[in-house]
């Protein structure tokens, strides 16, 4: 039997008989442990029963009757937090920041005129917003203003993000919310082949005004300073909104704070809408859908996108989103998709696109994050793979979890040997935990190459300090993005 050395828990000038029982959790759990996510929307809100004083304050929010309630129907925040939860799996939380419009915000404003000519029919007229379909049943002897009256009726419902007014033959849709981001959502008469206006009935829709001023992030930004969400959805693309959000997360990535997060946003617009914007970012905790012309809000296509893309990293970061499909997402007719040589621009400038079947259903494609350059000007590819970066935040987040609780209370013994039993941390102590905490990230098929690994690994003991410094080069399990196959065919006889 070895002697080893059983720590004191209690004083030895403590002589009082008895029998003393600690618990020590910190051998409790040996394998792998994983890494606690959740997701953050930001968004605005419009209920009128809101706490004024919960404003830029993250909550949970789990059942759609709450979110409903909480949020506002028809609401930003509300349609974000429903394609969210479509897309999420099981045990990961959704979060909210529900922030106020601006005092001086423009709503966005559009108009829908009805008009008859020629021979009429009867049948069936749809208007499509966000994707959500209206639709009402037309007469052959309905006048303009009466199809308006059971449109605008129909269109009249909690979830449109518009209020509705009709005057004579015209429909005005008003935004509740205040800002850009109505300006985004699509309003058309077909989406589906089979879509059709009725026969003699024009449906005009236009924009009178649009909408301006969005919500600053700057409070809310504050408020979450000391709390950790694994994954944000923000739909603000401005300038001013960016640079806080690029500032935040930097600071949290830095190894003095270590509570890493990423942000998801999306886009709609043309190649050179994308590119041009994306021109300006270069940061690898960010990354963003980009579409052409889907009939799904963009806040809340990164909304679905952040959902599923923080599902398959509670289960695996290493894995390629590739193919993970979105939930409830309505796609652009074929003729309207970005092609394939748009998408390689856009990815080669740091955004991610979809994935369209022909059937309108969308599935992520190959995510990239923001980061093209390095500081020094340099083109650099190092973090450009969000796998990379969401692996990396997990093993750091998994190591030190692992070091903080079983190096707790430990002495630092610069020339001392390893003695069981006492907590002394030597070099080599400090090696076996490296490399055992490495073999579990190689069982979790995250890292690879135990060898390299050990063999870079340097350690050195600043007694004086009480400090352990480690240098060390993890190798990152990667992913495969294309299979090359070169077929040297032969006809007949071989």
């Amino acid at each position: 039997m070895s002697q080893v050395s059983i720590a004191e828990i209690i004083s030895t000038q403590w002589l009082i008989p008895g029998v003393y029982n600690k618990f020590d959790p910190s051998r409790a759990l040996r394998g792998p442990r994983e890494m606690p996510r959740s997701l953050l929307l930001w968004g605005q809100i419009t209920s009128p029963m809101f706490n004024p004083a919960n404003f830029n304050k993250r909550m949970t929010v789990t059942t759609d009757a709450e979110a409903r309630g909480l949020l506002g129907s028809g609401s930003i925040l509300y349609q974000m937090w429903r394609g969210a939860k479509d897309n999420s799996g099981l045990g990961l939380p959704i979060r909210v920041m529900p922030l106020q419009d601006n005092s001086t915000g423009i709503a966005n404003v559009r108009t829908i005129t009805v008009t008859t000519s020629g021979s009429r029919g009867s049948g069936e007229q749809a208007v499509y917003i966000g994707g959500d379909r209206y639709s009402v049943g037309v007469q052959a002897a309905d006048t303009a203003a009466q199809i308006a009256a059971k449109l605008g009726a129909a269109l009249n419902v909690g979830d449109n993000p518009f209020t509705v007014a009709v005057n004579a033959a015209v429909i005005t849709l008003t935004a509740k919310n205040k800002g850009t981001l109505a300006n985004t959502i699509d309003i058309r008469t077909a989406l589906y082949d089979s879509d059709n206006d009725v026969l003699g009935v024009t449906l005009a829709i236009a924009q009178s005004t649009a909408g301006a001023v969005d919500p600053s992030l700057s409070a809310a930004i504050v408020n979450t300073q000391n709390s950790r969400d694994t994954e944000w959805v923000v739909p603000y693309t401005d300038g001013a909104n960016m640079a806080m959000v690029d500032a935040e997360l930097l600071r949290r990535w830095g190894q003095d704070v270590q509570s890493d997060v990423c942000v998801i946003t999306a886009m709609r617009g043309t190649e050179g809408t994308h590119t041009t914007w994306l021109a300006s970012r270069n940061n690898p905790l960010m990354h963003s859908i980009h579409t052409a012309n889907d009939p799904t809000s963009p806040f809340v296509t990164a909304a679905m996108a952040g959902a599923a893309i923080e599902t398959a990293a509670s289960l695996d970061p290493a894995v390629p989103h590739e193919g993970i499909p979105l939930v409830g997402y309505k796609a652009a007719r074929e003729d309207e998709f970005l092609q394939s040589t748009q998408i390689n621009n856009i990815m080669l400038a740091g955004g991610s696109s979809l994935s369209v079947q022909s059937d309108g259903t969308a599935t992520l494609m190959r995510m990239v994050t923001h980061y093209k350059t390095h500081n020094t000007g340099a083109y650099d590819e190092s973090m450009r793979e969000l796998c990379w970066i969401k692996t990396l935040s997990w093993f750091r987040w998994f190591r030190n979890t692992l070091f903080a609780i079983r190096t707790q209370g430990f002495k630092m013994g610069e020339y001392a040997k390893p003695i069981d039993g006492q907590k002394i941390m030597t070099l080599e102590i400090a090696h076996d935990m490296l490399m055992n905490i490495y073999g579990d990230a190689v069982t979790l098929g995250r890292m690879q190459n135990s060898d390299h690994y050990e063999k870079t690994m340097l350690i050195q003991i600043d007694g004086p300090r009480g400090r352990l410094k480690i240098q060390d080069e993890p190798v990152l399990m990667t992913q495969l993005h294309q299979t090359m196959i070169t077929s040297m065919w032969a006809a007949g006889h071989v």
